[in-house]
């Protein structure tokens, strides 16, 4: 193989983990921001069920 293509596939190589990389960090973000949501709305009807008891 030459040097030329041997860099062309350790450029396509680097492309596509980085673009995986940006995937599934993109994925994680979501997954925080969902959780963050769930917990926050959790934590609003506890305070709501709270204030009825009273």
């Amino acid at each position: 193989m030459r040097p030329a293509s041997m860099t062309l596939i350790a450029m396509v190589c680097l492309l596509l983990l980085t673009t995986i990389l940006h995937f599934q960090t993109t994925s994680i973000a979501s997954e925080i921001r969902t959780n963050n949501s769930i917990a926050r709305d959790y934590r609003e009807r506890g305070s709501d069920d709270l204030a009825l008891r009273k």
